[in-house]
């Protein structure tokens, strides 16, 4: 089978977990990536990825913006985007094209209009929550999912429940926990007898609650952690002679 997978970026660290899925997924299937932006090259270690620069006319940006702020007209069209995302299609012929999160998603539904390929699109968060107050967003999402080859899916029913709100039919879409590599979490042990650091504290601002329980917190560190010996030094620079005889 052969996926496309679309995310705005793809190799930023905020979005590792769709990094995760197309590693995961590839391991049976075809994938290829199609991103606005690349991000971090570390994170890149994946080879079939298409970058299409998301820029529409300053002009007509300016106009779209406008629309939408005034929740009159949400439109993603972008003719120039829109020839490059149909040629990548035609060309690498997907099975079923992968879209991550909501409110991206319609740069590909806005701009590919056939009917002949699935479409599944991942409602992650925000996309369901934070614009179920514009009636631009919520039309213009009820018509894209009305397409009968448009589907959305949902990280947790809670999000479900939020794109019910949406006015689209979320009885066509299904849920999908995303996964997370446990692995990245194992806790790890340090040798503490190799740690030399040392603690400076500059503070330059009128007096402040909170700066005497940061320097208590301080001491009690020094005084109850093992590695207390291998601490160099602590500097307290201060910002007058009154808040000096405070601190002593």
């Amino acid at each position: 089978m052969r996926v496309l997978v679309f995310s705005e970026g793809f190799g930023a660290r905020t979005l590792t977990f769709v990094y995760n899925e197309v590693k995961a997924l590839s391991e049976f299937c075809d994938v290829h990536v199609l991103c606005t932006e690349k991000g971090d090259a570390e994170l890149l270690q994946y080879d079939k990825v298409t970058e299409i620069k998301w820029q529409p006319n300053k002009i007509i940006r300016r106009l779209k913006w406008e629309l939408w702020k005034r929740d009159l007209v949400l439109d993603e069209k972008n003719s120039a985007f829109s020839k490059k995302l149909n040629e990548l299609i035609d060309s690498f012929k997907p099975d079923v094209i992968h879209c991550h999160f909501g409110f991206e998603a319609l740069k590909v539904t806005e701009n590919f209009t056939r009917n002949d390929i699935p479409v599944i699109v991942t409602f992650h968060g925000y996309d369901a929550t934070e614009f179920d107050n514009k009636e631009s967003y919520k039309r213009k999402m009820k018509a894209t999912f009305d397409r009968p080859n448009i589907f959305p899916m949902f990280v947790s029913d809670y999000i479900r429940q939020r794109v019910a709100r949406l006015t689209v039919n979320t009885e066509k879409g299904f849920l999908l926990y995303l996964g997370i590599d446990l692995d990245r979490f194992k806790r790890k042990i340090f040798l503490i007898s190799q740690v030399v650091f040392s603690l400076f504290k500059y503070l330059l601002l009128p007096v402040k609650k909170d700066m005497f329980i940061q320097l208590k917190q301080y001491d009690g560190f020094l005084i109850s952690t093992p590695i207390a010996t291998r601490v160099s030094f602590l500097v307290v620079v201060v910002q007058s002679s009154w808040m000096l005889s405070v601190l002593r």
